[in-house]
């Protein structure tokens, strides 16, 4: 067995040789840091040299495919989807768009159609069974 000196020490030891591994890390860090700002220099922003006036910017209709409720437009990115979406009634259609394109709580969409909250999650999950029949129908 040890004494309590010899512990004593060791721990000392360690400490020691814990700082000189930490104190050379850092070290090198600084080394590596100091070599890196010799080598490399700062340039202007390259952005600076575009005109942005010349730049020609291409918008296709096919870029958002819109689905207008209410009044208000809300695009989509995916063809599939949108023709799906396309095949629901009107209240289910509106029940998603609020739900997941507004955010609205399930209360708000039930207000808006003048339903219970019931009837909106029933909608909902009825709108989301069509549109997943719907893909397994159009799928080759």
């Amino acid at each position: 067995m040890r004494c309590e000196n010899e512990h004593a020490a060791i721990k000392a030891m360690f400490d020691a040789f814990c700082k000189e591994v930490l104190r050379n890390t850092v070290f090198n860090y600084k080394r590596k840091m100091k070599r890196q700002s010799n080598r490399e220099f700062l340039t202007p922003d390259p952005e600076q040299y575009l005109v942005i006036v010349d730049a020609v910017f291409d918008n296709y209709a096919t870029d958002h495919l819109y689905i207008s409720f209410d009044g208000r437009l809300y695009p989509l990115d995916n063809e599939k989807l949108y023709m799906a979406m396309l095949a629901l009634p009107p209240q289910f259609l509106g029940v998603l768009l609020l739900k997941f394109w507004d955010g609205m709580k399930d209360a708000s969409v039930a207000a808006y159609f003048s339903v219970t909250t019931r009837t909106v999650r029933s909608w909902r999950s009825r709108a989301i069974n069509e549109i997943q029949r719907w893909y397994q129908e159009s799928e080759p």
